[in-house]
């Protein structure tokens, strides 16, 4: 019964569903992250991080390279969360920017 600051945009689906991630990268965080319960956070270079919270189940490792569509965890109900759903969230140089813009792109995105 709280308010708090939402920076990225919620998922839904069925709880154990495969969360992939959207670009390769590495994995830089793998833990509890307070209200995002359990939380992954890829660095995919050039200043780009993705973060995914709520996960149930993780797949991956701190320090593990992952490749495009990896499978990166499972959608969950962990932390702060009403019902199963992933919390996607995109940073570049730190700054939460709009995901929905990185969604449409597709993998495209990190092209050059």
């Amino acid at each position: 019964k709280k308010w708090a600051r939402h920076l990225g945009v919620d998922l839904a689906g069925n709880l154990r569903e495969p969360v992939l991630a959207p670009a390769p990268g590495k994995v830089v965080f793998v833990g509890w992250k307070g209200r995002f319960g359990r939380t992954i956070v890829i660095d995919h270079g050039n200043g780009i991080r993705t973060r995914y919270g709520h996960l149930r189940r993780y797949h991956v490792k701190r320090g593990q390279q992952i490749g495009y569509r990896q499978k990166i965890g499972q959608l969950g109900n962990s932390g702060r969360s009403t019902g199963p759903h992933v919390h996607y969230e995109i940073q570049i140089d730190g700054k939460a920017v709009n995901p929905l813009k990185f969604l449409k792109a597709g993998k495209d995105v990190l092209k050059g």
